[in-house]
């Protein structure tokens, strides 16, 4: 296991030492009725840091938080994260204990983006990109391939 537990650090040590020359504002969309993103103290916003990404400041210490659409328009994201698949792609499966009729990771973009948005940044420069649930929504080896994945996202938007 120690082996394992090296490369892995190793990994994003390496990861911290390609600079993004500049961070892009990343809203990560956890859901959409009520507006929730990763907080400060959940492993998404650290996962999303170490990515490269510049993180809405969030005044609560909660691992999820309720946004107000307000903090959205304000932060004026350059990329919107969200879980989800490509308008035809093959839908993944519901997530073990999952109860909701049409979950997030089912949805296409078209399916969450509606003209409110059209003003946001992410939006308008079409930087609305769907994530597998295995990217970073749960912890384990397989978030590092999903930080330095969004690494490469990141640093493309901030050039």
């Amino acid at each position: 296991v120690q082996p394992l537990i090296s490369a892995l650090r190793e990994r994003i040590s390496n990861l911290s030492h390609k600079s993004i020359l500049r961070k892009p504002r990343v809203f990560r969309l956890m859901s959409i009725d009520p507006l929730v993103t990763p907080g400060p103290s959940s492993f998404q916003y650290d996962a999303l840091r170490l990515a490269g990404a510049q993180m809405m400041d969030l005044p609560s210490n909660v691992p999820y938080v309720n946004v107000s659409w307000n903090q959205i328009i304000e932060f004026d994201p350059e990329v919107i994260l969200f879980c989800g698949v490509h308008k035809g792609q093959p839908l993944p499966l519901k997530c073990k204990g999952c109860i909701v009729n049409n979950p997030i990771c089912h949805r296409t973009v078209d399916d969450i983006i509606t003209e409110k948005w059209e003003h946001i940044t992410a939006v308008r420069d079409n930087r609305m990109q769907p994530i597998s649930c295995d990217t970073i929504c749960r912890p384990g080896p397989r978030l590092i391939d999903g930080i330095e994945k969004l690494h490469i996202l990141f640093q493309n938007v901030g050039m």
